[in-house]
């Protein structure tokens, strides 16, 4: 997570820093490099960003991931705070979670103080 930065990334860092982040919140990051991974997972720097053409390249393995994913482990919310792009990657997941899933919606600004108000909910 320390390779990201943003609104996104540094709201989840100011909780965890602050003991707000619940432990058992599990959190993937999209990454046109390296695929769906998770926060702590060490990465080099990057400033590559997802085009439309990669998202539709990416979807069927990051599909194939999270239905993998899901089939391995339940979850009763999946809240998603992804750009446009982003999204494309991942668009019909959904039929493979077991699981509410939530979508941030508006500005980075919005998306990022819905993510806050789900994650603290979720303590």
């Amino acid at each position: 997570m320390e390779r990201y930065h943003g609104i996104t990334i540094g709201g989840i860092r100011r909780l965890k820093e602050t003991g707000k982040l619940p432990k058992d919140l599990e959190i993937l990051i999209v990454s046109a490099e390296f695929g769906l991974i998770g926060p702590d997972e060490r990465i080099p720097r990057v400033d590559h960003v997802m085009t439309e053409e990669e998202a539709e390249e990416l979807q069927k393995d990051f599909l194939e991931e999270l239905e993998a994913k899901f089939n391995r482990a339940k979850y009763s919310e999946i809240f998603v705070n992804l750009g446009f792009t982003y999204a494309k990657s991942i668009k019909g997941f959904a039929k493979f979670a077991d699981a509410r899933v939530i979508y941030a919606k508006g500005t980075l600004g919005k998306k990022a103080e819905q993510m806050k108000q789900w994650i603290l909910r979720s303590r």
